[in-house]
């Protein structure tokens, strides 16, 4: 990858958090988002009931793809934090078709698949997984 390319992928994820910040304060929540080196992007409050989120940002519309990637070791330290601390961790994926989400200590009986075969031939990247996007809830 190209450092321009780098630099435009990196502005485009910067400005997908200051809108998706915005959007989550209109939903009532109080916002505050991390360090760069954080685990997630942000720490939400609504209710006295702290979370925390992370947030992807897609090239594409929800439909596009049967389902949508993360990294397995977000799941894994979605699970750690709620062990540890009782606190959930909620993943916002922004589609060009705007903002979804998914709560994977709500949607505990998913079942994440490492591979996909829709681009015509098996698709599987070590250490991804793949959730179902009938899984993610609509937030708009």
């Amino acid at each position: 990858m190209s450092l321009k390319k780098l630099k435009a992928d990196l502005s485009f994820g910067e400005d997908s958090e200051i809108d998706v910040k915005k959007a989550l304060e209109q939903k009532g929540y109080t916002v505050e988002m991390t360090s760069k080196t954080a685990l997630t992007d942000f720490v939400l409050k609504k209710w006295k009931v702290i979370y925390h989120a992370e947030l992807k940002t897609r090239k594409c519309e929800r439909w596009d793809y049967p389902d949508t990637m993360i990294w397995g070791n977000k799941l894994a330290e979605a699970w750690k934090l709620f062990y540890k601390t009782g606190q959930e961790t909620i993943f916002f994926f922004k589609f060009t078709d705007w903002l979804f989400s998914y709560n994977p200590i709500q949607e505990y009986r998913t079942e994440y698949k490492a591979w996909r075969w829709d681009r015509g031939s098996i698709d599987w990247k070590k250490g991804w997984v793949f959730i179902d996007n009938n899984k993610l809830t609509n937030e708009n």
